[in-house]
């Protein structure tokens, strides 16, 4: 018995194969990728929801604003609200996903977020530990972490940073502040304690100026906002520096006054280092 062959033509074969792969759906449209429809927090009492979705990238959908749903970026969302909470006093806050609801003809997910916020960490005092120029007005103009109010960390951390910032602006450049906090758990009130280490008064000694090849020292020397014996403060070396710059000669400069070997709480003269480096072009042919 002889056995024939059929020889199905190419285009008509891509065609069967085709339509094979239509009739079970594998030719089908992609479906649409999950977008948020809409966010919906419980249990929040003392921080509104408003307030809470401004610390989130997750965002509803909006023909303006495109919001497809990632579960990642909610998990960041969830440390960022409890981050929000945390600066509000709420020490042990936490944030769930209660449930995520799925509507398959729109593509869009309905996000439940739990919120346990616990109870408030108030405040209980504020001391200042050692020696320093600063007195009570001074510092009640930069710490506002206030007694009887809700603890935040971060707010400590900054009121740290301002009273520093103050020093430096009286001439006190080396002045570090530490930020110390207790809390009782169980009380929830916490004490804060800033202990100041102002260090030495810096007074403007001899001024050098490093990395000139084209410019005259001069040059550099008349922009500066101080002279040998002047109190350097944080506001006379940032206007020098903006000086500098604006003198169009150099691209990168920096002012460096060596008071590490000065004596605790001392006030003597101490070198200054102008660190430059000219420019590749100049506006004008000589300088000086």
């Amino acid at each position: 018995m002889t056995t024939r062959r059929i020889s199905i033509p190419h285009p008509l074969m891509a065609g069967l194969v085709a339509a094979l792969c239509l009739a079970h759906g594998l030719y089908a449209k992609p479906l649409a990728k999950w977008r948020v429809g809409s966010i919906v927090f419980i249990g929040n009492h003392a921080v509104a929801a408003k307030q809470i979705r401004g610390v989130m990238e997750t965002r509803p959908h909006r023909f303006w604003r495109p919001s497809p749903y990632s579960p990642a970026k909610l998990r960041f969302d969830l440390i960022s609200i409890r981050g929000l909470y945390r600066e509000s006093g709420y020490l042990e806050a936490t944030a769930t996903i209660v449930k995520s609801d799925y509507d398959s003809s729109s593509r869009r997910v309905t996000i439940t977020i739990g919120i346990s916020e616990g109870e408030a960490t108030l405040v209980d005092s504020i001391a200042f530990r050692g020696e320093s120029v600063l007195d009570c007005h001074d510092l009640s103009r930069v710490v506002l972490t206030a007694a009887g109010k809700p603890l935040s960390p971060n707010r400590v951390r900054k009121d740290a940073a301002a009273v520093s910032e103050l020093l430096t602006a009286k001439g006190y450049l080396n002045a570090r502040v530490e930020d110390t906090v207790r809390i009782d758990t169980v009380q929830k009130r916490a004490d804060v304690l800033f202990s100041i280490d102002q260090g030495p008064l810096c007074r403007s000694g001899p001024i050098s100026v490093t990395g000139l090849r084209r410019v005259r020292p001069i040059a550099v020397r008349r922009e500066l906002s101080f002279s040998p014996g002047d109190t350097l403060t944080s506001s006379k070396l940032r206007k020098s520096t903006q000086r500098l710059y604006g003198a169009g000669l150099f691209d990168f400069t920096r002012i460096v006054p060596s008071a590490d070997g000065a004596p605790r709480g001392g006030d003597l003269p101490v070198p200054v280092t102008v660190a430059i480096d000219e420019a590749k072009f100049f506006t004008i042919d000589e300088i000086g």
